[in-house]
């Protein structure tokens, strides 16, 4: 069973009927927003959940800079209403599409995952860094949880493929959350 939620900021409800024809998979939508997290709860109250695919957030470079207090709370603070609710209903494993923004100006090109992050150049850049940091620090506080997977924009298509196919694994089912960009549970 899938569950798609999503605040269509960056969509469009009929982009809905598009994943339905493609998929072959009929679905429940909830036109939910991470920041509202007394709604998001609603989801993990009704359905069982054993797994996140987190790629939820703000994404534009340019606005970001316009607006960084916007995307800060967006990007930040859902994510941590993301990850209260997941220690809430014991969900201990995550994939997190972070950005490669999160290398600021990167030492090499292409980039790898073993380049160093920091040196952000933009709030967007900043807001994912904090969450991967963010994410680092609960799983440090929490031997009990999986390892969060970071997947970040530069990478091959082939790797982000295996990184979410193996943590997916251990998913049976699906729930999409497509709250300003996508993040999806999985059910038990």
């Amino acid at each position: 069973e899938v569950i798609i939620a999503d605040n269509l900021y960056n969509s469009k409800e009929d982009v809905l009927e598009k994943i339905k024809r493609i998929t072959g998979k009929k679905f429940k939508f909830y036109k939910y927003d991470l920041t509202d997290k007394s709604k998001v709860e609603e989801i993990f109250e009704n359905e069982k959940i054993d797994g996140v695919i987190h790629f939820a957030g703000y994404k534009a470079v340019g606005e970001s800079v316009s607006i960084p207090l916007t995307y800060y709370k967006n990007n930040i603070a859902g994510s941590i209403n993301l990850y209260e609710l997941m220690k809430k209903y014991e969900v201990k494993n995550l994939v997190f599409s972070s950005s490669a923004t999160v290398y600021g100006n990167p030492e090499m090109v292409p980039i790898t995952e073993e380049c160093k992050t920091g040196g952000t150049t933009n709030p967007y850049g900043t807001s994912k860094l904090f969450v991967e940091q963010i994410l680092k620090d609960l799983y440090k506080s929490d031997d009990s949880l999986a390892l969060p997977e970071m997947i970040r924009g530069v990478l091959a298509s082939s790797i982000k493929i295996e990184s979410t196919s193996s943590t997916m694994a251990k998913f049976s089912s699906l729930i999409t959350i497509f709250s300003f960009s996508m993040t999806i549970l999985s059910l038990r």
